[in-house]
């Protein structure tokens, strides 16, 4: 059966079910719950080691266009605002409960219900704070509703005023390789950075750890590419620079549109929900670490291996420790596992029934014969360059310089590849994706939202990345 994807926005990553349910779970009912409108169904279909997460562009759309509306309201806006800061709150609360030994000495019972509230409040979290991506939706949309803007024109517009935290990170990493340029004791630095970050490699696939060790690692390494004691104040004076720089642009442009005093506040408001974004990714990248010691603390009281406690939904883990779960249906999620999300209630699939779902709403035909297809552009430039396509977080370090990276959708542990990269090709994201927003960070041309790059491109491919236009051409297949 051959689809149409340009349909669907398809977040395809390095994945398992046992990080990434309730994430998925949230955008339906708790999303309704919290603003009257869902994402929309969400179908999420899990094989070696990967999802594809589906969702409908247009559904997306137009709810997020509903929910900008809504938000244009100063009244419901800082309603809103105080209601999320409050539900953050009592999640991060889990964050100073919750650790090995404290999970270990709970009665099995007691870990029920750790288990219960903390994935209560981790839901009911996810459930306001994934509104950032259907407002970035619903806001460009609601822009070209009104405005005739160039791509370029909707950079300005929607480029964030405000470092990520992945370049905050790296400049205070900065201090802690001046201390050893200087040659004092860094421990200290150390220790509080690891305190801070631990977390920035985690994704819905691993979590990892980051110890003093690992950033006296990093730092070591970025001596050796030469930096000197000079540099420190120049690339934080830089990226000051480009943000001065970038709310002029949006001012210059927006006088020149002859913009209302609503329609300069739609601006600000996509402005402060990106940056909001950006800092969602933090929070509940850093919240998968919890959510991985509850799953390992599952497996230990359970007897289960790791591989297969994360095919477990976290509304099983009381069947699981009483006995009551058929062990064997694991085996089978293995395989093949799909979960559709609904208002109307969750659907499980399994095994041969689950890979029948997904070619049902994925079977998809890829022209054999294109020479090019075509994006968003997020950021422009016009490059030529050899492939490096990433689709497994384990394959990161096979990125080489001046190579263009292709991927399903980059999120902060793409940070160190795509700072080697001469153009980033993705399959998905709006102009508030990551990748949009990292690739102008590093001035990298930058092409979203083809639905296909992934699938046409390999390893080796060499092509002309036309970011201007929003064109990947293909030059020669290896």
């Amino acid at each position: 059966m051959s689809k149409n994807l340009s349909q669907y926005f398809i977040w395809e990553r390095p994945c398992f079910p046992g990080l990434v349910y309730t994430p998925a779970e949230a955008v339906t009912v708790p999303h309704i719950k919290e603003f009257g409108y869902p994402w929309d169904d969400t179908l999420c279909f899990f094989s070696n080691g990967m999802i594809r997460a589906v969702w409908r562009i247009e559904v997306m759309t137009q709810n997020g266009a509903k929910i900008t509306e809504k938000f244009l309201d100063s009244q419901y806006f800082n309603a809103k605002m105080k209601h999320h800061d409050e539900i953050m709150r009592k999640l991060a609360s889990w964050f100073e409960r919750v650790n090995t030994n404290a999970l270990a000495k709970l009665s099995d019972e007691e870990y029920l219900v750790w288990w219960k509230d903390y994935n209560d409040d981790f839901r009911n979290w996810w459930g306001f704070a994934q509104v950032s991506d259907l407002i970035g939706m619903g806001s460009e949309f609601l822009l070209k509703q009104k405005f005739t803007l160039s791509p370029e024109q909707m950079n300005v517009l929607t480029t964030p005023t405000r470092k990520s935290y992945t370049t905050v990170e790296e400049e205070e990493m900065l201090n802690i390789v001046y201390c050893l340029l200087e040659k004092k004791d860094p421990n200290q630095l150390l220790k509080e950075h690891s305190e801070k970050y631990f977390w920035m490699l985690n994704s819905y696939a691993d979590t990892k750890y980051l110890d003093e060790k690992y950033f006296f690692s990093v730092a070591e390494d970025i001596i050796k590419k030469g930096i000197g004691l000079e540099e420190k104040e120049k690339i934080k004076k830089n990226n000051e620079t480009r943000l001065i720089e970038i709310k002029e642009k949006s001012r210059a442009l927006q006088t020149e549109l002859k913009m209302t005093e609503q329609d300069k506040k739609l601006v600000k408001f996509i402005d402060y929900f990106t940056c909001f974004q950006d800092d969602r990714k933090a929070f509940s990248i850093k919240a998968n670490h919890y959510t991985d010691l509850f799953m390992k603390e599952l497996g230990r009281r359970a007897g289960l291996h790791y591989d297969l406690v994360k095919f477990i939904c976290p509304q099983e883990y009381a069947d699981v420790l009483r006995g009551g779960f058929e062990l064997m249906r694991l085996k089978t999620r293995q395989k093949h596992f799909s979960i559709f999300f609904k208002a109307t209630g969750t659907e499980i699939y399994e095994g041969t029934e689950s890979e029948k779902q997904e070619q049902n709403v994925l079977g998809i035909e890829i022209d054999k014969n294109l020479s090019e297809f075509e994006g968003v552009r997020a950021m422009g430039g016009k490059v030529v360059g050899r492939v490096r396509k990433i689709m497994q977080l384990a394959d990161l370090g096979t990125m080489q310089n001046d190579e263009i990276l292709v991927t399903t959708m980059t999120s902060p542990d793409f940070v160190v590849a795509m700072r080697k990269a001469k153009a980033i090709v993705t399959d998905q994201g709006g102009v508030t994706c990551h990748a949009a927003v990292i690739s102008r960070e590093l001035g990298l041309p930058c092409v979203i939202g083809t639905s296909i790059a992934t699938r046409v491109l390999n390893t080796g491919d060499l092509v002309e990345v036309r970011a201007n236009h929003g064109i990947v051409r293909i030059l020669e297949k290896i």
